[in-house]
């Protein structure tokens, strides 16, 4: 995979001065065996950007309706990373910061990519989760382990740091294998967060453990000289 495979595609503007919906470009991801047609939102809340994917765009005579669904952690963080130094850092960390997806915090640990109900909102049925992990897989990561499973869903016990740490550090830790689905070192991650553009490292807040479930909403900013989950 080579950042010449992502790619910026506009949309039609003449063809949509004729259509009664925005217009909506398309950032073009390389992820797996299928590319990934991502469009950016941003400038609201989570809940807030939510409700905007699900408003209808024009793009293109092929892509003449179209809605978006949030991007899972991997997808998201594969999105940033097209061409970070000038597009990823510039127009969406700097700014303000990359909202990542749900997550839900509970005693032993922290879920990620939640799956839906019915109704659209994020399961945080303890037990219902608990049940998903029994066909994930269970990867070995220093001490502990994390465990991915189907469409990016995937838990990881509190045996990582909440603190400013270095890059290095950080992307061969459960956390960063985790947010990029990997089982391997989060390269991307490291690619995101390298001294070049944070010298500091990476500063991991918020994850401490809750009594009772909650719900949060995992994202990646940019400090002066840190980048922050």
């Amino acid at each position: 995979m080579t950042e010449a495979q992502y790619r910026i595609f506009k949309a039609d503007r003449l063809l949509g001065a004729e259509q009664h919906l925005p217009l909506k470009d398309l950032l073009v991801v390389p992820y797996g065996k299928e590319d990934l047609k991502v469009g950016v939102f941003g400038l609201k809340n989570y809940q807030g950007n939510l409700h905007e994917m699900r408003k209808h765009y024009f793009h293109s005579k092929e892509h003449s309706d179209i809605t978006f669904r949030p991007l899972t952690t991997p997808q998201s963080i594969f999105a940033l990373a097209w061409n970070f130094q000038n597009e990823g850092k510039s127009k969406i960390l700097d700014p303000k910061w990359l909202q990542l997806g749900w997550a839900l915090k509970t005693e032993r640990g922290v879920y990620t990519n939640l799956p839906n109900d019915a109704q659209g909102n994020p399961i945080t049925d303890l037990d219902a989760l608990k049940r998903l992990l029994v066909k994930a897989k269970k990867i070995k990561v220093g001490n502990g382990d994390i465990y991915l499973g189907e469409k990016d869903f995937g838990f990881l016990p509190y045996d990582f740091p909440v603190r400013l740490q270095s890059v290095e550090y950080f992307v061969r830790g459960g956390l960063a294998r985790l947010l990029e689905g990997t089982p391997e070192i989060a390269v991307k991650l490291s690619d995101i967060a390298s001294k070049k553009n944070y010298p500091r490292g990476i500063n991991v807040s918020g994850f401490e453990p809750t009594e009772e479930p909650t719900l949060m909403v995992v994202g990646l900013c940019s400090g002066r000289d840190s980048v922050g989950v």
